[in-house]
C-alpha cells in the first residue's frame, strides 16, 4: 500500500503535542495514528515505518524533538515483525528513551530509582495484539500508583505510613514529610518490567528476574512492574497496568 508523507501543519496550527510534559512532533504522531487506524493488522508495516523515516530525513537534519518522537513511537505503537526489524536496524535512538525516563523520575522526585527492562522484551510486549498502551504511559501509571495508592493494605505508601514516626499525623506538615519519606525509600529502590511467562507452567518462572504477581495476573493482559525497596522492608510490590487502558492501574505487595 502506497503511503503519503504527513502534511505540514497549517499556519496557526500547533506543531507539537505535549505528553507528560514532553514535546513531540504532532505531524509525525498524526501520521502514525492514521496508519494504525487504517491498518488491517493494527500494526505499523515496513512500508509505513520507511515513510515515517523519510518524513524525518527530508530536512537532512533530525532535531531533538524528532528523535524523541521516533523513540516514543517505537515504545508506544505496535509494529509488524518486518517493520520492527527494519526500524531497529536503521534507527538508533535509545538514549532518548532513557532521558525521558529520567525526566519522569525527576518529576516524582525519585531520580535515584533504578528502572530496569530489556529493550527486546519491551518491544515484544508493545507488539502484543491486545496492547493499546505504550510502555512510557504504563511506566508513568505504575510509578504514580506505587507512590500514591493506599487502597490495598500492603502498598509502599501504607508500609511507609506504618513505620513513619518523624511527625504526628495531626501536624500541619505531616503530608509533606510523609511524601519526602516515601521518596527517600524509592530513591534507593529498583523497579523492573516483568517479562512474559506461562501462568500455568511453574517451570517458566524459574529464569525470571522477578517474582510473578501473587494474584497471577498475566503479561498478556497487563504491563507488570515489580518494585523492591530494600531499605524499607523485604516486601515485593507489583503494579498492574491494563493493556487496554480500560481498567484503572492498581498495585499491591507481599512478603
Amino acid at each position: 500500500m502506497e503511503q503519503t508523507p504527513a502534511p505540514k501543519a497549517p499556519k496557526g496550527r500547533p506543531y507539537y503535542k505535549i505528553i507528560d510534559g514532553q514535546r513531540y512532533d504532532l505531524a509525525l504522531l498524526q501520521q502514525v495514528d492514521t496508519y494504525i487506524s487504517t491498518s488491517s493488522g493494527n500494526a505499523l508495516s515496513e512500508a509505513e515505518v520507511k515513510a515515517i523515516a523519510e518524513a524525518i530525513h527530508d530536512s537532512n537534519r533530525v532535531t531533538k524533538i524528532e528523535k524523541n518522537t521516533l523513540e516514543y513511537i517505537r515504545s508506544n505503537y505496535p509494529f509488524s515483525t518486518k517493520a520492527a526489524k527494519w526500524w531497529d536496524d536503521n534507527l538508533k535512538i535509545g538514549e532518548n528513551l532513557q532521558q525521558r525516563i529520567f525526566d519522569l523520575k525527576s518529576r516524582h522526585q525519585v531520580p535515584g530509582l533504578q528502572i530496569i527492562f530489556d529493550q527486546g522484551d519491551l518491544i515484544r510486549q508493545t507488539n502484543i495484539p491486545s496492547n493499546k498502551m505504550g510502555f512510557e504511559e504504563a511506566l508513568a501509571d505504575a510509578l504514580k500508583c506505587l507512590l500514591t495508592d493506599s487502597e490495598h493494605t500492603e502498598t509502599p505508601l501504607n508500609i511507609v505510613t506504618e513505620v513513619f514516626t518523624d511527625a504526628s499525623p495531626k501536624a500541619a506538615d505531616y503530608a509533606q514529610k510523609l511524601e519526602a519519606e516515601i521518596q527517600r525509600y524509592f530513591n534507593t529502590g529498583r523497579l523492573g518490567l516483568l517479562p512474559d511467562y506461562d501462568v500455568d507452567n511453574p517451570d517458566s518462572w524459574e529464569n525470571l528476574p522477578y517474582n510473578i504477581p501473587e494474584n497471577r495476573e498475566t503479561v498478556a493482559d497487563n504491563w507488570i512492574f515489580v518494585l523492591a525497596l530494600p531499605d524499607l522492608s523485604d516486601h515485593i510490590y507489583w503494579a498492574i497496568i491494563d493493556r487496554t487502558g480500560e481498567k484503572a492501574a492498581y498495585c499491591y505487595g507481599f512478603n
